[in-house]
């Protein structure tokens, strides 16, 4: 098999907002911070002020709910591994997380 290189007749560049990328391990806003990400045990939260997290299944399910004040931990050892949301129900901000096993 041979391979023949076609040059395009144009190209475009696009530009995409940070807000669009991969997230980093730990990934922070104005609300709340998590890390890691993915978790495999324990997920840390870095809170400003107190907050009821939730942790929800894809499907809306929710896992766990945890008041922290500040900083604190959810543990996850025991929820299986997949892709999740955490809500600061306070603000109504949510967040996507990965556990892996």
């Amino acid at each position: 098999m041979s391979w023949r290189y076609v040059k395009p007749d144009s190209v475009s560049v696009t530009q995409v907002p940070a807000s669009k990328l991969t997230a980093p391990l730990s990934y922070s806003n104005n609300t709340f911070s998590i890390y890691p990400n993915p978790a495999t045990a324990v997920l840390h939260i870095q809170n400003s002020g107190k907050a009821t997290f939730i942790l929800t299944d894809q499907s809306g399910k929710r896992l766990l709910t945890k008041t922290i004040e500040g900083n604190g931990d959810l543990n996850v050892a025991n929820v299986p591994a997949g892709a999740y949301y955490i809500t600061n129900a306070t603000t109504k901000t949510t967040q996507k997380i990965v556990i892996t096993k």
